[in-house]
């Protein structure tokens, strides 16, 4: 009988906790021992009244992130139906769809930089779009759709935090092997906490990062290793993503 791809292997699994299900789930079926640490906590808020009285009128809805449609369609209990609606990622589609909400425009990469090469966001004068998201956040997305012609507003819904690591958890993460990462802020958490009294090892440790953005930033924040990019930012590529490392060490 083969030897599970992770056998043994101490993933440390940064996901916010109410994400972290599958990654854990599948890693330990391939016999890896995965440790669930939240580098991000998600809080919801009230968007702005401005940017939901657009809703109605808009012609374009695009959710950034499967936290963006927890958080955000509570608000936003009637979509007429002339409304396109956009997803930036397969998991923020499979959300919207869970809920009951058809989805027109998803790119075949998970970014918005794929999101903004579809054909449907290419001439956008006098078009109003509105952006669901978390407080702050890349631009890019927004720059390039005021830049076709678009009237842009945000519907920021939720907040990240940073949370409060004990003595415990720092142990705990200690213990890691390798480390998914999939945001550059949950990346920035990390090296805070790699900066906590006998935890500076952290920093020395393999990471798994969603994006080549974020392998640029850990070099800046004096990760000692060249992190692995998935192919995709994902949960199932960051899995692939895994596995290769696994096999090659």
């Amino acid at each position: 009988m083969p030897v599970p791809e992770l056998q043994g292997i101490h993933v440390l699994v940064t996901r916010p906790q109410a994400q972290a299900d599958w990654l854990c789930r599948e890693v330990e079926e391939l016999g890896g021992i995965p440790i669930a640490l939240p580098l991000l906590e998600i809080q919801a808020m009230t968007p702005d009244a401005n940017a939901l009285v657009q809703v109605p009128h808009a012609d374009i809805l695009i959710f950034v992130s499967a936290n963006a449609v927890m958080a955000g369609l509570p608000h936003l209990t009637e979509l007429p139906a002339t409304l396109q609606i956009g997803a930036i990622g397969q998991a923020t589609a499979d959300q919207l769809r869970a809920a009951g909400v058809r989805v027109d425009l998803l790119p075949a990469q998970f970014d918005s930089e794929a999101f903004l090469a579809l054909p449907a966001v290419q001439h956008l004068q006098g078009k109003c779009v509105v952006i669901v998201r978390g407080r702050g956040g890349r631009e890019t997305l927004a720059d390039h759709l005021r830049a076709r012609g678009a009237r842009v507003h945000y519907a920021e819904v939720y907040r990240r935090a940073c949370p409060h690591w004990d003595a415990q958890a720092v142990t705990t993460a200690l213990r890691a092997d390798v480390i998914s990462v999939t945001s550059s802020e949950a990346l920035d958490n990390l090296a805070q906490l790699a900066h906590q009294p006998g935890a500076e090892s952290l920093l020395h440790k393999p990471l798994v990062v969603f994006h080549a953005r974020i392998a640029g930033r850990a070099h800046e924040l004096g990760f000692t290793l060249k992190p692995v990019v998935t192919e995709q930012p994902c949960d199932k590529a960051m899995l692939a993503a895994l596995r290769q490392w696994a096999n090659e060490h």
